[in-house]
Parts: C-alpha cells; sequence; structure tokens
C-alpha cells in the first residue's frame, strides 16, 4: 500500500464472488446481506486508504433471468458508489465479454457508473485447450461494447497471463490499443515473468513510437 501510494499508483481493494451456489445472488438480493457487504467494503476504504474498488462479481446470467441479475449489479454498484464516493473513493467493474454465455451484465449502466469496465476476455477455449486466446473473439467482444454504447475510454482490456504468452501479449495490447481503449489490464501478476515484462515493454515502445 505504502510503495504504491510513493509511486503514485492508487492502490485499489479486489472484492470477488463467485455465483456458483447463488450466493452472490442470494446477497445481492438480500438488503441486509448488501448493506453489510457494501458497509464492510467502505469501512476497508477508508481504514487502508484505498483509492477505489475493483469489483468482480462473476457468473451472473448463467443460469438465472439476466434482466433481474442485471438489476441486481446495477442497484448493488450504484449503492457502493454513492457509499465510497465522498471517501473520495470510485468503483472499477470486472465484467466478462459480451460474447460469453454470461448475460447479467448491462454493461452500458455498469459504464455510466463506475470509473472503468476491465472486460475479462479470456476464457473462450474448451475446457482441455490451452494456448492464446483468439483474437478474433477478443476483437469481436471489444467491437459489440463499443457498438453497444460503451465509451472507449471506460474499457480496460483483460489480459490473462495463464493463457497467453509473451508473443501474443503484442497481440492483445495492439488490440486495445487499434479500438483506442482506455488501456490494458493483466492478470494475473504472480505469474507476471521478466519475459512478459520484456514483451510489455517491446510493445509500449512500438507504441510509443
Amino acid at each position: 500500500m505504502s510503495g504504491a501510494a510513493a509511486e503514485g499508483v492508487k492502490p485499489y481493494l479486489m472484492v470477488y464472488s463467485l455465483d456458483g451456489d447463488n450466493q452472490l445472488t442470494l446477497m445481492l438480493s438480500d438488503e441486509t446481506l448488501r448493506n453489510r457487504s457494501i458497509d464492510s467494503i467502505a469501512a476497508l476504504v477508508k481504514d487502508k486508504g484505498f483509492g477505489g474498488v475493483m469489483l468482480d462479481f462473476e457468473g451472473l446470467g448463467l443460469k438465472l433471468d439476466a434482466a433481474s441479475q442485471q438489476k441486481l449489479l446495477n442497484d448493488y454498484v450504484r449503492q457502493l458508489v454513492d457509499k465510497i464516493s465522498p471517501l473520495g473513493a470510485t468503483v472499477s467493474v470486472a465484467v466478462p465479454p459480451p460474447n460469453s454465455a454470461y448475460k447479467g451484465y448491462d454493461y452500458i449502466t455498469l459504464a455510466s457508473m463506475a470509473e472503468d469496465l476491465m472486460i475479462m476476455a479470456y476464457k473462450y477455449h474448451p475446457k482441455g485447450v490451452t494456448g492464446p486466446e483468439p483474437n478474433s473473439m477478443v476483437d469481436d467482444a471489444i467491437t459489440m461494447l463499443v457498438k453497444a454504447g460503451v465509451p472507449k475510454n471506460k474499457l480496460l482490456l483483460g489480459i490473462s497471463l495463464g493463457s497467453e504468452t509473451p508473443d501474443s501479449i503484442d497481440d492483445k495490447i495492439g488490440l486495445a490499443k487499434r479500438h483506442g481503449l482506455k488501456g490494458a489490464a493483466i492478470w494475473l501478476l504472480k505469474i507476471y515473468s521478466p519475459a512478459h515484462e520484456e514483451a510489455v515493454n517491446r510493445v509500449v515502445e512500438k507504441i510509443g513510437k
């Protein structure tokens, strides 16, 4: 935390939940549980001095009604923004790509409330298949969001190091650049190797030219 602040980086609190057994839906639907969750996040933001919250609520809209799931998430994000904005903190939201099976995300409304949306444009391969994410699918995801009206300056392209190679990172960052997105977000830093760093630096140098 202190190291990030010293470098001028605004540290974010990562909040993750998966709706595997509908537990996330239960929390979003229950006023008491929802308020308890938001109050806990706000307390951590205040006590630890976080500059924002990265909300990663996954699995919505796979089995349950998509429109209802979208409303639940919209209401939660709106309430969270209202709660932590007075603390000088913002909310960012990690979302699955629109060309995935998860339809419980209202990208337009979320973008209007959040600092940015991080598109988790990965896990396109069938189970058991490995290799870099298909550029065509990632490109389609970005195009769908932009055509739907999500501002480019609100979009971060999520890049999963677990599936990409140092060479294929070039393609993904290139897509973010070509579409004029706000930037890219890399997951997961604990597997970020010198080879990955070299690849990223190479692309940044190329873009700078």
